[in-house]
Protein backbone atom coordinates (compact mmCIF):
# COMPACT_ATOMS: atom_id res chain seq x y z
CA UNK A 1 0.00 0.00 0.00
CA UNK A 2 1.63 3.81 -0.98
CA UNK A 3 2.21 6.23 1.58
CA UNK A 4 0.60 9.68 0.97
CA UNK A 5 2.34 12.46 2.38
CA UNK A 6 0.77 13.90 5.65
CA UNK A 7 0.01 17.56 5.79
CA UNK A 8 0.27 19.20 9.50
CA UNK A 9 -2.18 19.47 11.68
CA UNK A 10 -1.90 23.19 12.69
CA UNK A 11 -0.90 25.69 10.22
CA UNK A 12 1.41 26.96 12.75
CA UNK A 13 3.47 23.99 12.30
CA UNK A 14 6.59 25.80 10.57
CA UNK A 15 9.91 25.60 12.28
CA UNK A 16 11.12 27.90 9.90
CA UNK A 17 9.01 30.27 10.49
CA UNK A 18 9.21 30.88 13.89
CA UNK A 19 11.45 33.48 15.26
CA UNK A 20 15.03 32.33 17.29
CA UNK A 21 15.73 33.36 20.58
CA UNK A 22 18.59 35.56 21.22
CA UNK A 23 20.82 32.57 22.17
CA UNK A 24 20.45 30.71 19.11
CA UNK A 25 21.82 33.56 17.37
CA UNK A 26 25.26 34.28 18.98
CA UNK A 27 27.73 32.47 16.55
CA UNK A 28 31.00 30.90 18.10
CA UNK A 29 34.53 32.60 18.18
CA UNK A 30 36.05 31.35 15.45
CA UNK A 31 39.32 32.71 16.51
CA UNK A 32 39.15 30.08 19.60
CA UNK A 33 38.95 26.83 17.79
CA UNK A 34 41.79 27.27 15.87
CA UNK A 35 44.76 25.05 17.07
CA UNK A 36 48.43 26.24 17.24
CA UNK A 37 50.61 25.93 14.16
CA UNK A 38 53.49 23.73 13.71
CA UNK A 39 56.74 24.67 13.10
CA UNK A 40 56.86 22.83 9.57
CA UNK A 41 56.55 23.88 6.21
CA UNK A 42 53.18 24.26 4.31
CA UNK A 43 53.90 20.65 2.58
CA UNK A 44 54.45 19.18 5.81
CA UNK A 45 58.29 18.79 5.35
CA UNK A 46 60.77 19.46 7.76
CA UNK A 47 64.33 20.84 6.34
CA UNK A 48 67.16 18.75 7.47
CA UNK A 49 69.64 19.68 9.92
CA UNK A 50 72.96 20.25 9.93
CA UNK A 51 73.10 17.48 12.62
CA UNK A 52 70.84 15.30 10.66
CA UNK A 53 73.04 15.41 6.96
CA UNK A 54 76.50 14.98 9.20
CA UNK A 55 74.61 11.81 10.49
CA UNK A 56 73.81 10.69 7.23
CA UNK A 57 77.21 11.26 5.90
CA UNK A 58 78.68 9.11 8.71
CA UNK A 59 76.09 6.61 8.19
CA UNK A 60 76.93 6.38 4.51
CA UNK A 61 80.73 6.30 5.53
CA UNK A 62 80.03 3.39 7.41
CA UNK A 63 78.09 0.75 5.87
CA UNK A 64 77.93 2.19 2.80
CA UNK A 65 74.97 3.40 -0.14
CA UNK A 66 74.12 0.71 -1.87
CA UNK A 67 71.02 -1.44 -0.72
CA UNK A 68 67.63 -0.55 0.59
CA UNK A 69 68.42 -2.13 4.00
CA UNK A 70 71.22 0.24 4.60
CA UNK A 71 68.90 3.52 4.56
CA UNK A 72 66.37 2.32 7.20
CA UNK A 73 68.34 2.91 10.37
CA UNK A 74 70.40 6.00 8.73
CA UNK A 75 68.98 8.86 10.80
CA UNK A 76 66.38 8.24 13.75
CA UNK A 77 63.02 10.07 13.18
CA UNK A 78 63.92 10.07 9.26
CA UNK A 79 62.35 7.46 7.13
CA UNK A 80 64.71 5.33 4.73
CA UNK A 81 62.85 7.29 1.58
CA UNK A 82 63.95 10.33 3.24
CA UNK A 83 67.53 9.68 4.24
CA UNK A 84 68.01 7.92 0.09
CA UNK A 85 66.91 11.37 -1.21
CA UNK A 86 68.82 13.39 0.89
CA UNK A 87 71.73 11.42 -0.07
CA UNK A 88 71.50 11.52 -3.63
CA UNK A 89 69.92 14.88 -4.01
CA UNK A 90 72.20 16.73 -1.27
CA UNK A 91 74.80 15.27 0.08
CA UNK A 92 76.24 13.40 -2.71
CA UNK A 93 75.90 16.48 -5.39
CA UNK A 94 77.48 18.38 -3.07
CA UNK A 95 80.68 16.22 -1.96
CA UNK A 96 80.81 15.77 -6.02
CA UNK A 97 80.87 19.16 -6.59
CA UNK A 98 83.45 20.29 -3.89
CA UNK A 99 85.72 17.44 -5.16
CA UNK A 100 86.00 18.84 -8.40
CA UNK A 101 86.82 22.63 -7.23
CA UNK A 102 89.25 21.02 -5.65
CA UNK A 103 91.11 19.13 -8.38
CA UNK A 104 93.01 22.33 -9.26
CA UNK A 105 94.92 22.25 -6.00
Amino acid sequence: MPKTPRSPTSSSYAPYHQPSSPLEDIKPNSNAAKSPKKSRTSSGRQPWTNHELLQLFEHVMKNGAGGKKVWESAVEGRTANQAYLAWQQTLAPFLRSAIETRRGR
